[in-house]
């Protein structure tokens, strides 16, 4: 059942992910494992990266089956710490709307 409940965590995050960089085509991302030893929940790792200057922008890191965030480093983004994946990567496409609502248009 774990397995399941993981799977299904897993297309939410990487829903959300295609949706920050739909919303915003400079963005790209990737998801790494970062470890798993088999005693402990694997932790995963996202890096948001800015296409054009190719500098990451955002690290999160977070358990893998709880989606616990561990800790996370995002530009513009000082608050406490979400404790939820999904509620991290909504927090992060408000910031990215908002820093492009900011943006001047030519």
């Amino acid at each position: 059942m774990k397995r399941v409940r993981n799977a299904l965590e897993d297309d939410h995050v990487i829903g959300l992910l295609n949706q920050i960089t739909k919303e915003n085509r400079l963005l790209t991302w990737k998801i790494r494992s970062m470890y798993g030893n088999g005693l402990d929940e694997p932790v995963r790792e996202i890096s948001i990266c800015h296409v054009p200057t190719n500098r990451i922008i955002g690290r999160i890191a977070y358990k893998g089956f709880s989606g616990r965030v561990v800790n996370y480093l995002y530009r513009g983004m000082k608050e406490s710490v979400p404790e939820h994946i999904v509620d991290m990567l909504l927090d992060v496409i408000i910031t990215e709307n908002q820093r492009a609502a900011l943006m001047p248009t030519t």
